[in-house]
Formats: structure tokens, sequence, C-alpha cells
């Protein structure tokens, strides 16, 4: 098996340096709720959680996302739709916003995105994108899936909800909606 959290380190861009299509454009800069397209575009949607473990955030990993050192809830899930696997997505959320907020920090099996689109105030900073190789530790979880070992592209980006910042990277796995 393999150890969550799983790391997501990679060459983090504000814009494609490959070749996508409009489709492809769409779903990976697309600044609405990733759950709501999910639910429009597949059948049976449904989260799965893999892993919710609370971590210190590394100086160089709250750098990178414009947190700061603190504790955080480092959330993984697959976003579930036509009977697999759609989007293995991580999430690092402040564990004092969690304190402060009893329906965040029991969401189960609930998707985090219905969360923070419900909130006028949500603000999205800018969207990364990254590809990930076949020779990327993601490549573990989706041959435990049964999913064809493929490149996948992933998004990430952080959200501002008041004073509190929250980071979630989204990784479409081989099969997806976003490679149609």
């Amino acid at each position: 098996m393999f150890k969550y959290p799983l790391s997501l380190e990679n060459h983090w861009l504000h814009h494609a340096i490959w070749p996508l299509t409009e489709l492809q454009q769409q779903w990976l800069f697309g600044t609405g709720s990733l759950t709501a397209k999910l639910k429009a575009n597949t059948n049976q949607f449904s989260v799965e959680v893999l892993s919710e473990k609370h971590m210190m955030l590394t100086e160089s990993d709250a750098l990178m996302c414009g947190l700061a050192v603190q504790n955080v809830l480092v959330r993984e899930v697959l976003l579930m739709g036509n009977g697999q696997a759609q989007v293995y997505a991580q999430s690092w959320i402040p564990t004092d916003l969690l304190d402060n907020d009893l329906s965040l920090a029991a969401l189960g099996d609930r998707p985090l995105g219905e969360y923070l689109f419900q909130h006028a105030d949500l603000i999205r900073n800018t969207i990364e994108v990254a590809q990930f190789s076949v020779s990327h530790c993601l490549l573990q979880l989706v041959k435990s899936l049964n999913l064809p070992a493929a490149c996948c592209f992933g998004r990430r980006s952080v959200f501002s909800l008041a004073e509190h910042k929250i980071m979630v990277c989204e990784i479409f796995l081989p099969n997806s909606v976003l490679y149609r």
C-alpha cells in the first residue's frame, strides 16, 4: 500500500505548457465548484474519504501556498462519478477554522466544495496546473484503483474564507471526464 498524504510535489504553473483541448481548459481553469460540475456531468456522484490527518505545515509548504505555518487537517478524498474515481482531491484546512465551524469539522463523506461555494465571501486565488507523469507517486493510487497508467492533469488553488486560507489540489484521474 502507500502512505497518506500523497506528495503532490510538481512543477505547478499559472498557465498550461501542454497542448490542452478546449474541454480540458474548461475543467482545469474553471473557477466554479468542481463538485457541482462533476455532479452535472456524471451519474451517482459520491465522495470516498481516503485519509484525514492533522499535520503541521512545513515552512516550504506554507510559503508555497501563501499560508501561515500552522496546523492543518490534510483531507484526501476520491470524487466518484459514473461508478469510478474521477478526481483525487487533497485539501489543507486550518485546524482553527475547524474549531470555529463544526459543520466543516464533521464533513464526513460530503464534498468540501459544497461547503466552500455556499459562502458569498469566498475568494479563489490563481489556479495553478501541473501534469503528473506515470513515474509520480500518484501512479500507486491509480494502480490501486485499477485505472490505466497515464499522465494526469491537476490543478490547485488557495481559497480565502474570512481570515482563513484553504489549499485544494484536484488531480483528474485516468478515465475522468477531463479526458473525453
